[in-house]
Formats: C-alpha cells, sequence, structure tokens
C-alpha cells in the first residue's frame, strides 16, 4: 500500500488519540463486576423478596422496618451490597412500572390493603395491624434515583388515580410520559366474580 501524500504527524497524532478515546469510553462502560457464564451467585439479601437497583415488594411480613411498619421497598448499594429500606405505605402487588423520560421510576396500581395471609384488612388506610398498608389499587409512586442516598418513593393519596389499576401495562410515549395501556380494576373483575 502506497500513498500519495505523507501523513502529517499532527493528523496521525489526531487519529491516534481518537482511537485511544473511544477505547477509554468503551472500557468505562463495561460492567466493573466479573463472574462465570451461566452460573448465579449470592452477594447479598436484598431485605424484601423482590418482585420488581430499586427494589418494590408487596405487602408483607419483611424483616426490615421502616416508619414503624416493614419494609415493602428497598435501595440495594451494588458497590457494598447494603440495603436501605424506603417507604412505600400501600400494597403495589400486581402494580405496573416504568421509567418516565427524565429517569423517573413511576410504580402504580396494585392490591388492597391486606392483613395476615394476604386478606383484606378491614381498613384499607393504614389502620389494621399487622402491616398497617393502604390500598394500592389507585396508588401512583414516583421515585427519582440519585446517588447520594436521600431519594425516597412518593406514595402521596393527593396525587391517585381515580379508577384502581390491578396489573397495569405502562407503555412509554415518544414525548417521554407513560400510558397506562391495559388493566383489570380488581382481583374479582378480572375473575369474574
Amino acid at each position: 500500500m502506497s500513498f500519495s501524500k505523507p501523513i502529517s504527524t499532527s493528523k496521525l497524532l489526531s487519529f491516534v488519540s481518537l482511537v485511544a478515546s473511544n477505547a477509554i469510553v468503551a472500557t468505562a462502560q463495561q460492567p466493573t463486576r466479573q463472574g462465570t457464564a451461566n452460573t448465579f451467585k449470592v452477594v447479598g439479601h436484598s431485605g424484601v423478596s423482590a418482585q420488581q437497583v430499586y427494589i418494590v415488594d408487596k405487602v408483607e411480613n419483611n424483616p426490615i422496618q421502616v416508619n414503624g411498619h416493614p419494609a415493602w421497598a428497598v435501595e440495594y448499594d451494588l458497590d457494598d451490597d447494603t440495603i436501605r429500606p424506603l417507604d412505600i405505605v400501600t400494597n403495589s402487588f400486581c402494580a405496573g412500572g416504568g421509567v418516565t423520560g427524565d429517569g423517573t421510576w413511576v410504580n402504580l396500581g396494585g392490591n388492597q390493603a391486606v392483613t395476615w395471609g394476604g386478606n383484606s384488612a378491614d381498613s384499607q388506610t393504614g389502620q389494621t395491624a399487622p402491616y398497617m398498608s393502604w390500598d394500592g389499587g389507585k396508588a401512583i409512586r414516583f421515585l427519582t434515583p440519585c446517588d447520594d442516598k436521600t431519594c425516597n418513593w412518593v406514595d402521596d393519596p393527593n396525587r391517585y388515580m381515580t379508577t384502581r389499576r390491578w396489573y397495569p401495562t405502562l407503555e412509554n410515549l415518544p414525548d417521554g410520559s407513560l400510558f397506562v395501556l391495559v388493566s383489570f380494576i380488581s382481583f374479582h373483575a378480572a375473575i369474574g366474580l
């Protein structure tokens, strides 16, 4: 191979610099953990039995406590395998989830407030032991992720939906919003009772 004109030193250095910077960027995007392919490794305990790193669980008697009740959500730190309980007061069992265009996590809908064995609680507004949970059917829970371990779910009754949602499907729209596509109103509506 021959060149009709020699490559200038500045062009060669620019090319080498471009290749080197792309290699650095590609390396930085690779996972930092290593393991054996097709295997699992237990690195810690999430504190809740995960259904949906932010983990949201259903209402149950988890060992981690927050604000006087079992935690149904945690922030799991991948760097040191520790957890921080997050306060969700509504039952997110059978909820749907998505991420908006600005990175906010949304978890909406869910199940009624429950007591032992998943039985319906006498109060749907946080008054029934042992869990003191609220009905999650109309709930919209928001979390804006953060790096300083101070973010929490916003579970505010003033922002709830007007209609219950059980197993909703959320789809992202081009403008970054979420569309609630389908869902049942409740378990009984789903099975025809």
